[in-house]
């Protein structure tokens, strides 16, 4: 594996923090079960467990608390 280059900085990062989460909740699993029903009502079968399905990276927000769920 080759070393990187550290007098260089990393490239700007794809996530965009002002798009909106696609699901939210106060706890984890809420957050985690609102996930799984909005994507089987978009026709994902498994939720977040369809292999066809997008996927997601789960954040908290500091200033609330809620967990956000939201595109990779």
């Amino acid at each position: 594996m080759s070393k990187r280059n550290l007098s260089q900085p990393l490239a700007p990062s794809t996530f965009d923090k002002t798009d909106p989460p696609y699901a939210t909740g106060k706890d984890r699993a809420i957050a985690s079960r609102n996930l799984n029903a909005k994507l089987r009502a978009a026709g994902y079968t498994s939720g977040a467990n369809d292999p066809r399905a997008p996927r997601y990276t789960l954040s908290q927000d500091t200033k609330t608390g809620a967990y956000n769920y939201r595109k990779k």
